[in-house]
């Protein structure tokens, strides 16, 4: 699932490297597991307004 973000190429979504979540390993975008950026996904309306703070 792939839940894309205002800017080009950046988003929210799973991945097939649990391990790797939570670590600097991508080049911006959030990765999560396969089944919670699913469950995101039905939760959340397209649209919604995202905030990324450090």
């Amino acid at each position: 699932m792939w839940l894309g973000l205002s800017k080009p190429h950046y988003g929210i979504h799973g991945t097939n490297n649990p391990a790797s979540i939570g670590k600097n390993v991508s080049h911006g975008c959030i990765r999560m597991y396969n089944r919670d950026v699913n469950e995101l996904a039905r939760l959340v309306p397209i649209g919604t307004p995202v905030y990324i703070r450090p």
